[in-house]
């Protein structure tokens, strides 16, 4: 208000408005939150505060102040506020994805031509692009060939077993996301890859039975025994009260290396679960755990 006192004259008085608030327009990218956000007015000289927050699995890439870059920024304040303004929040992926080996993962044999069905679990938070698929024959250090790049995220993959032969076999998943990201698992124990059945390249000296691979099966596994003189062999498929399912083989061996196949899907389909293969030979009996997923 304005008080004219003791008027002796003719006077004018003419009131203008001022701005009393300020509008700021606050945006985020994907993948993350700016709060407050869209427009708001504050008043005049007021100092708004502005939080950025990534969503999980991403970072705060930049902040733009007026379309100036201000880098990652976690707020931002406005102090003193005389002037519009806009404010854009970016957001990044920085998780690698996550992946395992599930199959071969120790203690399998192959023989030489053999398909093998390498098996892995890869996820990311926004999709995994590809993989790639290695064999190491001397150790999990390497030197590491390639078998495949660049696979889809099938989550299997068929490969015939190459020479050379060795009891020192490793494999390895590389898988990598969209902003090339990568992470990387190994098979936890060795496998073999060893010459044509009944012809082995190294001597047998003592009766075994290999892990049954791949284990986890979807339709198809292998089991896997040596031999060290010629024998009566029986495998069987028990469930898990030890009732016979299945007879895979009952037959005379030769001393060697040998395996059966078991078809899971065909003739009498089994259920998904978890089963037992037991290989019976006159002196000796084996036992190895398998699970058949759906």
């Amino acid at each position: 208000n304005y008080t004219f006192t003791n008027v002796q004259a003719d006077h004018s008085i003419s009131v203008v408005a001022g701005v009393t608030s300020y509008t700021v327009n606050a945006s985020a990218g994907p993948h993350g939150s700016i709060a407050p956000p869209f427009a708001h007015d504050f008043a005049c000289g007021s100092s708004p505060v502005f939080a950025i927050t990534p969503d999980e699995g991403y970072s705060i890439a930049d902040l733009k102040v007026d379309d100036v870059s201000q880098g990652p920024q976690s707020s931002w304040v406005f102090a003193d506020l005389h002037a519009a303004h806009t404010l854009s929040a970016f957001f990044a992926d920085f998780t690698p994805p996550s992946v395992a080996v599930i199959a071969p993962n120790g203690g399998e044999s192959y023989g030489l031509s053999e398909p093998v069905e390498l098996q892995w679990s890869a996820t990311d938070n926004i999709g995994v692009a590809g993989v790639d698929l290695l064999l190491s024959r001397t150790g999990p250090s390497g030197p590491y060939e390639t078998i495949a790049t660049n696979q889809p995220n099938t989550g299997t993959y068929t490969w015939t077993a190459t020479a050379p032969t060795t009891n020192d076999a490793w494999f390895r998943i590389v898988a990598r996301d969209s902003t090339n990201h990568i992470a990387a698992d190994t098979s936890d124990a060795a496998f073999a890859i060893h010459g044509p059945t009944g012809a082995p390249n190294a001597v047998i000296t003592e009766l075994a039975m290999a892990a049954i691979s791949p284990n986890p099966a979807h339709s198809r596994a292998r089991v896997a025994f040596e031999l060290p003189r010629a024998a009566h062999v029986q495998v069987d498929v028990l469930d898990v009260q030890g009732r016979r399912i299945e007879t895979l083989v009952d037959a005379d061996y030769p001393a060697g290396r040998h395996a059966v196949d078991w078809l899971t899907k065909t003739g009498h389909p089994l259920p998904a679960g978890l089963y037992l293969v037991r290989m019976t030979t006159p002196n000796h009996v084996f036992v190895k755990r398998a699970l058949l997923l759906p």
